[in-house]
């Protein structure tokens, strides 16, 4: 989602300059009596003063509006997946914290140094820890398991994670 903001906020931000800049040009054109550049603004303000407030397509196009605006602020209010994980134990004022890659990537090589386990997959989410492993046999889940819930407290999150393996087969 950060990057369909930063492009959209990049269109619009430029959207706005280049009006921004075609307006101001336009204004200081008319000033000095030259004609009109690229804004048809003479039919632009016959059109504006012939419609009323209440005409559909003015509705219509307030509406659309509103709608995009609406759009775009529930994107921005929509709270975002945390990039970090708090750990426990910290003092007063201080926020330590570790990327959640860092924490799959350990989780990832917990299971893997298991006997027996050839690959892990890793999913993290806020309260758990959901891995897929693929290993010759399913007798290592609960091994791994241990492992995996090791390495956690060896981290130590602020709030505990389940853990939760599963095996799936060499394909």
């Amino acid at each position: 989602m950060r990057i369909v903001n930063r492009l959209l906020a990049l269109v619009l931000g430029i959207g706005m300059v280049a009006l921004g800049a075609v307006v101001t040009t336009e204004v200081v054109r008319a000033n000095f009596g030259r004609p009109r550049w690229i804004l048809p603004y003479d039919r632009l303000w016959a059109y504006l003063t012939s419609h009323a407030w209440t005409s559909p397509s003015v509705r219509l196009v307030f509406g659309v509006a509103a709608g995009i605006g609406l759009v775009l602020l529930v994107m921005q209010l929509w709270p975002r997946r945390r990039r970090y994980v708090p750990l426990a134990g910290a003092a007063d004022g201080i926020d330590v914290v570790v990327p959640r890659r860092s924490l799959r990537m350990a989780i990832d090589a917990a299971a893997v140094g298991e006997a027996g386990v050839r690959a892990a997959a890793v999913r993290l989410g806020a309260r758990r820890a959901d891995v897929r492993v693929v290993a010759d046999d399913a007798d290592v889940v609960p091994k791994v398991t241990e492992r995996i819930t090791e390495r956690i407290d060896a981290i130590g999150p602020e709030k505990p994670l389940k853990v939760t393996v599963r095996t799936v087969s060499d394909r």
